[in-house]
């Protein structure tokens, strides 16, 4: 019922959720500007579909999902979507750990027709029927163009953050599979919106 768009219990448990998390797509569809999104989670056609239908002016970091408890494959929940997106010709970076490594994020920087960053999505929800609807969860938007510049910073310094990438998409990660030392080295410093 949850993955089902046509349910009223869906929309009744997900409220104005999928529409906060995609407003900056359509902004930028609407606006001519584009979006750089950074998920952990992808597991929900509606929320795919928009991706999708933004493909001209998004690009994504998809990290990998958990292990199926099942088969033991790692990014089982990620992967069909994670197709979707390649097969539909969007821009996606793969960040696989497939270890006890995860890339948590989950945010959007809307950057305007000159490239510049303007706003933010962000908040705790994971892009899947049961974030959207199963969990309390938040979302929220700032149109803060000094905020969206520490977030579109960081989402450069990811995509250029470059490690062996596991034997397929469902192998198990090794050690390797980490963030990098100068990546990491560089999230260490103080927050520059304050003073």
């Amino acid at each position: 019922v949850l993955q089902d768009p046509t349910r009223k219990i869906r929309a009744y448990l997900h409220g104005d959720v999928p529409d906060v998390l995609t407003s900056l797509l359509k902004r930028a569809k609407t606006e001519g500007g584009t979006v750089r999104l950074a998920l952990y989670e992808l597991g929900d056609d509606e929320l795919c579909d928009a991706i999708i239908a933004a493909k001209d002016v998004v690009e994504v970091i998809l990290s990998n999902s958990g292990r199926d408890d099942q088969t033991k494959a790692w990014d089982a929940g990620n992967a069909p979507y994670r197709k979707r997106l390649h097969d539909a010709g969007v821009v996606v970076t793969d960040r696989l750990f497939n270890n006890n490594h995860i890339g948590h994020n989950k945010f959007a920087v809307y950057r305007d027709g000159q490239g510049k960053p303007q706003a933010v999505m962000t908040g705790s929800t994971n892009w899947t029927s049961t974030g959207i609807c199963g969990q309390s969860n938040n979302a929220f938007i700032r149109d803060d163009p000094d905020m969206a510049e520490v977030f579109d910073a960081y989402w450069q310094r990811m995509k250029a953050d470059v490690f062996p990438p596991p034997a397929s998409e469902s192998a198990a990660g090794h050690v390797v599979q980490t963030q990098g030392v100068p990546f990491r080295k560089e999230n260490h410093m103080p927050n520059p919106l304050d003073g």
